[in-house]
């Protein structure tokens, strides 16, 4: 069964290296590769953080800039997929920009 893929919009601030790339085996004998990836936080509206990390190899296709350029504390918005599967939740980015001034106002 295919799970559940939602649209989003997010405004997110980028926390840093979150997993280095690595692989395993799965239970089918299959050899699973993946990469780096980076940890964002996203602020619920209940004031809570919730933090998720992204495939830097998924950031560089759906980026307008260099993904390697990102300090701690800056914001971009990130559009995408949320969804759900076998292994839990996950984020497919579309589109993602540096965050504008206008929007950094509602944050701070």
């Amino acid at each position: 069964m295919s799970g559940l893929r939602l649209p989003v919009s997010l405004l997110v601030e980028y926390r840093g290296l979150d997993s280095l790339a690595g692989e395993f085996t799965d239970e089918t004998g299959t050899k699973i590769v993946y990469g780096d990836a980076h940890r964002f936080d996203v602020e619920q509206p209940d004031g809570t953080t919730t933090s998720f990390g992204v495939r830097v190899g998924k950031l560089d296709l759906a980026a307008d800039f260099d993904v390697a350029t990102l300090k701690k504390g800056d914001y971009v918005r990130l559009d995408g997929i949320a969804a759900s599967g076998d292994r839990g939740m996950y984020l497919i980015p579309v589109t993602v920009v540096k965050a504008k001034a206008s929007e950094l106002s509602a944050v701070a």
